[in-house]
């Protein structure tokens, strides 16, 4: 069956159908190590409404938006935000941010906690939202002139924790990357030219789909990785450490741990454990498949490949870059993470 892409776009009180009014190409990054998710939608700067209005006298920054994407009338939604900027190219692109563009604007807060959790400092933060995140204490936590946007970004960067928010739910969750849902897996099959190549995918009833890869295949002996991970004692008191390759060019990580991690022991056991996870056999870079399957970031994907059968394995995605429009078709560029 021949797949036709389709679009539908949401933003203020307007609606635009692509084929119909003239969406030039949707751009939509999203990252599970990222809070801010980010969508670009271009148009003829030359649209007018029926009353001869033009596009930028009906959006505003700060209208609501929703992209959805599919073949054949089969259309998922891929983003909702807010209109973030209204550029005065030609053609118009219009930028738009996912629910962090509202919380980035609140107003700063202030609090001083002697001893508190994660859940706290949440529920302070982000009042009237359905709060789930693990169960991390904290000692001495000082918020100063800090929007909500800036204190879940501060909560990411001392203790890993990456925080999503869904709107539609009225909830907030806060967790490890590839932790806050539980993932789905989907399937990319390469292709092959070798008959017993054929004859396996005919078996299988697999179909190749990948558009394009930039991946490389590497062993961990290749990867030269070191893991460094830091924490705080029952004390209060920092301490890290660190465990991999100690050659220069190694490629470093680090990672912060919370409450449940206040000794050099556990911190050691906790630490190797990511490095493991992290060093891998496999895959590493981005593979570009079609519209479908709908990929999204903090799935799984499995790699068939019948001819190197050896290669094939379960990764998650970190990223993915959904690209659609009237000449590149309907794409997702997807970033791997670590084999599962």
């Amino acid at each position: 069956m021949y797949l036709v892409p389709q679009s539908e776009i949401k933003i203020g009180n307007m609606r635009f159908f692509g084929g119909n009014t003239g969406i030039n190409a949707v751009e939509i990054d999203t990252s599970v190590k990222k809070l801010v998710s980010t969508a670009k939608i271009t148009l003829p700067a030359n649209f007018k409404n029926s009353e001869g209005k033009k596009i930028t006298e009906l959006m505003h920054v700060g209208d609501k938006a929703e992209i959805r994407l599919g073949y054949n009338g089969k259309l998922e939604t891929e983003f909702t935000g807010y209109v973030n900027r209204i550029s005065a190219t030609t053609p118009l692109v219009v930028e738009l941010e996912n629910a962090w563009f509202a919380y980035k604007r609140k107003p700063p807060l202030n609090q001083n906690w002697k001893s508190t959790s994660l859940h706290e400092i949440l529920a302070f933060a982000f009042p009237g939202l359905e709060i789930e995140c693990p169960d991390v204490n904290l000692t001495n936590y000082l918020i100063k002139q800090a929007t909500p946007y800036e204190i879940a970004n501060r909560i990411q960067g001392e203790l890993g924790f990456c925080t999503h928010i869904d709107e539609e739910k009225q909830k907030l969750l806060c967790f490890l990357p590839y932790e806050y849902s539980e993932y789905r897996t989907h399937t990319y099959v390469f292709g092959t030219r070798k008959p017993e190549g054929l004859e396996e995918l005919k078996r299988r009833r697999l179909s190749p789909n990948i558009a394009k890869n930039s991946l490389e295949f590497t062993s961990r002996d290749d990867l030269k990785l070191q893991v460094t991970g830091k924490t705080k004692d029952a004390a209060g008191k920092s301490i890290q450490y660190t465990h991999g390759s100690t050659d220069e060019n190694a490629t470093k990580r680090t990672r912060n741990y919370g409450s449940d991690v206040t000794t050099m022991e556990d911190l050691k056991v906790r630490t190797i454990a990511d490095y493991d996870k992290w060093n891998f056999d496999g895959f590493t870079g981005k593979i570009t498949g079609f519209g479908t399957p709908a990929v999204r970031a903090g799935d799984c994907l499995q790699l068939v490949d019948v001819d190197h059968p050896e290669r094939e394995g379960k990764y998650l995605v970190e990223a993915v870059k959904i690209t659609y429009g009237i000449k590149g078709g309907f794409r997702r560029e997807n970033t791997l993470s670590y084999r599962i």
